[in-house]
């Protein structure tokens, strides 16, 4: 993922994690991340997160995302794209947190398309 882009990603909270919705498909398909890759999000405050991609596998990094060296770049130079959260998202009315499991459940059952869980 080392394209340095900035990506605005919205994030539902509820009783038991969060939700990625709204942008986290176009982040998904641009950068090329498959089922079970394995991302890091480090937090640089407000609402930023540095974001890198391991193999599930191997635990390494993708050839892709390595420089032309075949190393990664440093922390100065790569070029992960952030993620802006939305923390001051308010849920359409008639969306809410759910407030138990079976409501989780639930919430999870009826998200639409293009909402991740994180946890």
């Amino acid at each position: 993922m080392p394209n340095g882009r900035v990506w605005g990603v919205n994030l539902l909270k509820v009783a038991n994690g969060c939700f990625f919705r709204i942008g986290w498909s176009e982040f998904v398909q641009a950068n090329n991340i498959i089922h079970l890759d394995f991302l890091t999000f480090t937090w640089l405050g407000g609402g930023k997160f540095h974001v890198k991609r391991y193999d599930f596998g191997s635990g390494c990094p993708p050839k892709n995302d390595l420089n032309a060296d075949g190393v990664l770049s440093s922390d100065e130079d790569y070029n992960s794209p952030d993620i802006e959260s939305s923390d001051d998202y308010s849920p359409p009315e008639g969306e809410s947190d759910a407030e138990s499991d079976d409501d989780y459940e639930e919430e999870m059952m009826l998200s639409g398309e293009g909402e991740y869980p994180t946890s």
